[in-house]
């Protein structure tokens, strides 16, 4: 669990997570827009143990949030937005 109160998994390259979701160049999140309250502190954390990601935006919001995110594949790729897909 992290400081902005969302979880973040780890799953071993060999491990059933990991297969039973495949080849990451068939599906893979990109451009993923999170905003958290303080989000240099967020960066900071996240490029320590992550090394920098070029697929993660942090930005500064009120409350921990997903805002968006685009699913890649080999036909191309879509963005998705959260509140949207909540009917926000």
């Amino acid at each position: 669990m992290t400081p902005w109160q969302f979880r973040v998994e780890l799953h071993s390259e060999t491990g059933d997570v990991v297969r039973e979701l495949g080849d990451s160049g068939e599906a893979h999140l990109e451009d993923v827009s999170l905003q958290v309250p303080d989000a240099n502190a967020a960066r900071e954390a996240f490029n320590e143990i992550f090394h920098p990601l070029s697929e993660l935006n942090i930005d500064d919001g009120e409350n921990p949030w997903v805002e968006s995110f685009s699913v890649a594949a080999q036909q191309g790729s879509e963005q998705m937005n959260v509140g949207a897909l909540l009917g926000n």
